[in-house]
Order: structure tokens, then sequence, then C-alpha cells
């Protein structure tokens, strides 16, 4: 399975990314789940490739990077779509 985004879905994943590029969670951990997931759409990976360890370490650092920037003033408005991408269960 591809991930097919629309235009404002790509837009919203393009900002994250943006944020992300600067801000760490830890001195060590660079957020990078929404990088990852713009090279899948821009390359059109098949996420069925991904190993299940690797969706689980993206999904928790996205749900992770949610709830910081929640706590700010920015609405996400794709997040469960987001998730949804790394559920390390699905096929």
């Amino acid at each position: 399975m591809k991930i097919i985004i629309d235009k404002q879905q790509y837009e919203e994943l393009e900002e994250l990314a943006y944020i992300f590029e600067i801000v760490r969670f830890s001195e060590e951990e660079k957020v990078q789940c929404f990088d990852f997931m713009k090279e899948i759409v821009d390359s059109g990976y098949d996420i069925k490739n991904i190993p299940k360890e690797v969706k689980e370490k993206m999904r928790i650092q996205m749900i992770d990077a949610f709830e910081w920037i929640e706590s700010l003033p920015f609405k996400v408005k794709y997040k469960d779509e987001f998730l949804s991408y790394f559920n390390p269960d699905s096929e």
C-alpha cells in the first residue's frame, strides 16, 4: 500500500517536517517521523515493506510529536490519518 495524500495533507506534512527540523525531544533524538513519511509519499514506497519495528518507532515518535505540538497554538488536522500509516499491526 502506498501513502496517497491530497494537497492539503501534504502541506500539513511539510509544515510538520519543517517544524521538527530544529526541534528535538532530547540531545540525541531527532524527530524524523515526518521527514520519513514525506520521503515515503514522495517516492511512492509501499509501506507494507517497512519493518514492523520501524513502523512502531515512527508511530511512537509521531504520538510524542503530536502531544508536544498540540500544547502550542497549532492545530493538526490529519493526525489520525498520519498515525494510521504507521500502525505496526497493519498490512
